[in-house]
């Protein structure tokens, strides 16, 4: 076997190692890492969700309670 022929072998084996790494590595990407963080960024938008509701509920409350209070204001006696 000439030595132009252990190179290419040499270089061949190299890009096939690294190729089978980058695929093992996206496997174990895909089934274990991408789950969790599509878990935990679906917790996240609920709580965001839920969070923007509350504040909306008191943003709208807030007007009925500075009516009242105006109109307490004006019913005491000067």
């Amino acid at each position: 076997m000439s030595q132009k022929n252990r190179q290419v072998r040499f270089i061949l084996l190299f890009i096939i190692f690294f190729i089978v790494l980058i695929a093992v590595g996206n496997i174990i990407v895909k089934r274990r890492i991408s789950p969790q963080l599509v878990e935990t960024e679906v917790r996240n938008i609920k709580l965001t969700a839920e969070a923007q509701s509350i504040i909306k509920a008191q943003i709208t409350r807030e007007p009925a309670q500075q009516r009242a209070i105006s109109e307490s204001v004006r019913s005491l006696p000067q």
